[in-house]
């Protein structure tokens, strides 16, 4: 009865027969149900969380993928490995994903948007394997990433941030960043 689990310094209840655990910090919670329309977009989506945008398309969080659904029931499936990043706005209550070819998806969500916007940083981070960066002299960054996608395959990709550069010196520091990257985990350079 009672006392600490195996490796714990705080009290954790152990397992006893007939008994159920409940997670103090809501970590199994359900899946969250998708309004109908969206749902019958993606019938087989196993959704982590979702928001309605003020202007009516419906993000939804998977594992592999943001879906984004709109008003007229067309669907876009963007793989998180083709996520830069994400950006929250508090004044204007606007998301702001941005992908890494440069393209931006705002979605403004007019509620509390805290499971969602929590659900799509832990999938952008859950992506990233390595990332390495270096200063571009004269400003600007550039930054090498490695990437896992759904299947489990790594990839890299390399980003030149802040420069309109792109000469010779830029593209060999941008090629000694990949493969800094990619020997660290393992892949060819």
């Amino acid at each position: 009865m009672g006392g600490t689990a195996a490796g714990h310094g705080s009290a954790v209840p152990r397992s006893t027969p007939g008994r159920t655990y409940r997670c103090p910090m809501g970590i199994l919670r359900r899946t969250p149900q998708l309004p109908d329309q969206v749902r019958a977009a993606l019938p087989d989506a196993k959704p982590l969380a979702w928001a309605t945008a003020a202007g009516g398309e419906t993000g939804v969080v998977t594992v592999d993928h943001l879906a984004i659904v709109a008003k007229d029931g067309a669907v876009r499936e963007i793989p998180w490995t083709l996520f830069d990043g994400a950006d929250w706005d508090d004044e204007t209550a606007t998301l702001t994903l941005r992908e890494v070819d440069g393209g931006t998806h705002a979605l403004r969500l007019p509620d509390d948007p805290r499971r969602f916007t929590q659900a799509v940083r832990m999938r952008i981070e859950a992506s990233l394997v390595h990332v390495v960066q270096r200063p571009v002299p004269g400003g600007g960054m550039v930054r090498a990433a490695v990437r896992r996608d759904p299947a489990g395959t790594l990839s890299s990709q390399v980003s030149i941030l802040g420069t309109a550069r792109e000469d010779r010196e830029v593209l060999d520091l941008a090629a000694e960043v990949e493969a800094e990257a990619r020997g660290a985990v393992g892949l060819p350079v």
